[in-house]
């Protein structure tokens, strides 16, 4: 009976069979492994670093996120105030000043409405970019 090319290999010992490995077969094992061992590891830390770089976009972009609506609550505040003040003036004018005053709390009242729908939009943003942030 002919033994595999591969049997000499293999010894026994204390009962369980051991692969016997010239000093060079060693070596390029031990080689292949620390190269594959390398490789990924560089993979992990490519991985890591793309997804730090992604973190901190998703950062900078929930922070610009939470500024802009920070002015649109700002002018959403203005635009209430001039609403009121408006009001006032329209309740001690009359005729053709009446009719401008009225003018323009209709644009403010529009301006008012785009304002609260674009508040809507972001709250909705910001909700979302925190909890991409958060898994």
């Amino acid at each position: 009976m002919k033994r595999a090319p591969w049997a000499s290999r293999w010894a026994k010992s204390d009962g369980r069979r051991a692969l016997r490995l010239t000093e060079s077969d060693w070596t390029r094992y031990k080689d292949w492994f620390d190269a594959l061992a390398d490789t990924l590891k560089s993979r992990s830390e490519q991985a890591r670093k793309k997804h730090e770089d992604w973190r901190v976009r998703q950062e900078a972009g929930l922070k610009q996120l939470v500024e802009v609506r920070a002015r649109a609550q700002k002018a959403l505040d203005s635009i209430r105030r001039n609403i009121e003040q408006n009001n006032t003036r329209l309740a001690s004018s009359s005729g053709s000043r009446a009719d401008n005053i009225l003018g323009w709390i209709r644009e403010d009242e529009d301006k008012l409405a785009d304002i609260e729908r674009s508040l809507v939009d972001l709250d909705a943003k910001i909700r979302d970019a925190r909890a991409r942030l958060s898994q």
